[in-house]
């Protein structure tokens, strides 16, 4: 006589089936970001399964962020450099500068641009997509019956 019941055994199967293929979607997903590794949560209850990450990027990437005014000063300091005028060069000594409200930012093509605020961060989902895409439909449905096959061989 089996010391488990059925639907016992189907239970943790699929739930053993489901964190060792989380494991692997959460590699894809640190391979694309690796600055997400090390944030990995994956904690196994009696009947579920919790797996994500914990990471102050990955959650403004998956719910995204309003657009924040920038308050206070914000003080640069300059190393010293040449600076053309003309024909000639001139030695700017360092020195610091005070920004009001404001920060200086490079962009990528070099320009300096001055921001009042931080823009928003559009959600782009890629936790929830990528999950989604994963744990529904056909793919959801072959990974149980495998655990299931794998359990009652």
């Amino acid at each position: 006589m089996p010391d488990k019941n059925p639907l016992e055994r189907i239970k943790e199967a699929i739930l053993a089936a489901i964190e060792k293929d989380s494991s692997a979607w959460m590699d894809d997903l640190e391979e694309k970001y690796p600055e997400w590794k090390g944030s990995r949560v994956l904690t196994k209850g009696q009947d579920s399964l919790t797996f994500g990450f914990d990471n102050d990027l990955a959650d403004k990437l998956e719910v995204g962020s309003p657009a924040k005014p920038v308050i206070g000063t914000y003080i640069q300091k300059v190393k010293s450099h040449n600076r053309k005028q003309g024909r000639s060069k001139q030695r700017v000594r360092r020195h610091s500068r005070t920004y009001k409200n404001h920060i200086p930012v490079q962009l990528p093509d070099g320009q300096w641009r001055m921001v009042s605020s931080i823009p928003e961060v559009k959600a782009k989902r890629p936790i929830s997509k990528s999950a989604a895409k994963r744990y529904t439909g056909k793919d959801m449905e072959k990974l149980i019956a495998d655990a299931i096959k794998d359990t009652f061989k």
